[in-house]
Parts: C-alpha cells; sequence; structure tokens
C-alpha cells in the first residue's frame, strides 16, 4: 500500500515513524539525505531560529547536531529518493517503488506542494504547518503497479496535526485502471485530498 500524509512542518514525518502501524519507505527529497546539502537546507528551515535564540557560534553547533540527527534517522528507514526537476530522475523514484511495492514494501509519501521560506520564523511555520495542495505525479506509481501486477493499488490518506496531537489513517483510495492514465492521476490526487480534508475536520473544499 501506499500511504499518503500531510507534511504538517516536521510533525507529520515524525508522527508516521511512531504511529504508522507497519512497516513502511519514506520517500525523502534527496538533499535530506546528503550531510552537505541538508545542512545547507536547515539553514533555510524554520530550524534557522536555532541561531538567533542561541547565537551565531552555538546555534549553527545545535544545527549541525540536529542535521546529523536527522540524517541518521532518515537513512535507517531505507528510504527511496526523490530528485525534483529532470524525468530521467523522477522515473528513477518510480522504479525504485515499484521494486520496494513487488517486495512487500509500503510506501509513504507527502506529495503537499513545496511551502514558501519567506518571511517570519513565525511566518515559516504557519505555512508549512498548513495543509497544501497535492502534487498529482506521485499517482503515476498506480499505473506502474498495474501494468506489472494486473493488480489495483491502494492509497490510505493519512492526517497529522501538532496542535490537536492527532493522527489519522482514513480508508483507502483504489487506483482505477478504467480510466485513461492522466486522468486516473487526477481523481486518485483529488480524491486522496478530499479525504485528508474531512480526517483534518476542514469544512472547506479547497485545501489552502
Amino acid at each position: 500500500s501506499v500511504f499518503v500524509c500531510n507534511h504538517g512542518f516536521i510533525y507529520g514525518p515524525v508522527s508516521a515513524i511512531l504511529y504508522l502501524p507497519t512497516y513502511f519507505r519514506p520517500w525523502i527529497h534527496n538533499v535530506m539525505l546528503d550531510p552537505d546539502l541538508a545542512a545547507a537546507e536547515l539553514e533555510k528551515s524554520p530550524l534557522r531560529i536555532l541561531k538567533k535564540l542561541l547565537g551565531a557560534k552555538l546555534g549553527g553547533k545545535v544545527l549541525r547536531a540536529c542535521t546529523k540527527a536527522l540524517l541518521w534517522v532518515l537513512n535507517s528507514f531505507n528510504p527511496i529518493p526523490v530528485v525534483r526537476g529532470a524525468s530521467r530522475d523522477v522515473m528513477a523514484t518510480f522504479k525504485l517503488s515499484l521494486q520496494a511495492l513487488l517486495e512487500g514494501d509500503n510506501i509513504l509519501l507527502f506529495p503537499e506542494q513545496a511551502r514558501s521560506n519567506k518571511g517570519s520564523t513565525a511566518d515559516v511555520i504557519k505555512a508549512a504547518s498548513a495543509l497544501r495542495n497535492f502534487y498529482t505525479g506521485f499517482a503515476h506509481i498506480g499505473k506502474m503497479y498495474y501494468d506489472a501486477t494486473g493488480k489495483e493499488l491502494l492509497f490510505y490518506p493519512v492526517f497529522s496535526d501538532r496542535d490537536s496531537k492527532s493522527f489519522k489513517i482514513g480508508e483507502p483510495v483504489v487506483y482505477d485502471s478504467s480510466l485513461e492514465s492522466r486522468e486516473s492521476k487526477r481523481v486518485l490526487a483529488e480524491e486522496l485530498q478530499k479525504r485528508v480534508l474531512e480526517l483534518s475536520g476542514s469544512k472547506s473544499d479547497q485545501a489552502e
């Protein structure tokens, strides 16, 4: 199965590690699996407030320690790297995912569109925690799995929320192989978005 979760800044990945009741391999942006690239990424994240609170020297040390710990945790889950940009790299992610599914592993991914790192730390954290619209590309794994096995893959909507300390798994959405490929991806992504919104308790028809 594929578990589709909101990111909720860092709360989504952490709560999935703690509460998802099955083994999984997560999709992780490749920059977060490389020591140098991950350090640069965290420098742009809300964790940059550590330097402001603790000073540049001590805050920098704490940030580097956080980076080292994060790399160890992420790599311990045998992650599937996600490289953004070239289609060749994107297909490598899908091929690794299909192989994992065929070997009996579950996949965890966070398909929300990119957040903004601009503004104050409070604004960045608020924007990072808000539920954002889903990309549809991830749904291609449903087609690949169906082509390889003749079976329709299950996608479970998952919602995590730091404020309410909640972690919810909804009823699965089944990849519909009867639809044209582009349409099946759109329908799957929209239905998962809708169900995650329902799990969040939102009455809105559109994520912010």
